[in-house]
């Protein structure tokens, strides 16, 4: 298991969690925290292997996370981060 820390801006966010492959994409699950104004950060421990997510928005909207240097299309219209934990 290796520690991944992920982040996220957004000013007018009230929460933000992120779901994936990894916590079978259940909101909530591992939420972040905000940090300063605008940041919101969270680590989670992942496994080694080619994990899909996205972050929630004030429990309901999913955002594809924009510094994502891998990205792949869901089937369902909306773009996944990919992450590649080796």
């Amino acid at each position: 298991m290796r520690p991944i820390t992920f982040s996220y801006e957004d000013p007018l966010a009230t929460t933000v969690s992120v779901v994936g492959s990894f916590n079978a994409w259940t909101p909530g699950a591992d939420p972040l925290v905000k940090v300063g104004t605008e940041k919101w950060e969270g680590t989670v421990h992942l496994a080694e292997g080619v994990h899909q997510y996205m972050f929630v928005v004030n429990g309901k909207t999913y955002v594809t996370d924009p510094k994502a240097e891998r990205t792949l299309q869901d089937g369902f219209g909306r773009i996944n981060g990919l992450l590649v934990v080796e």
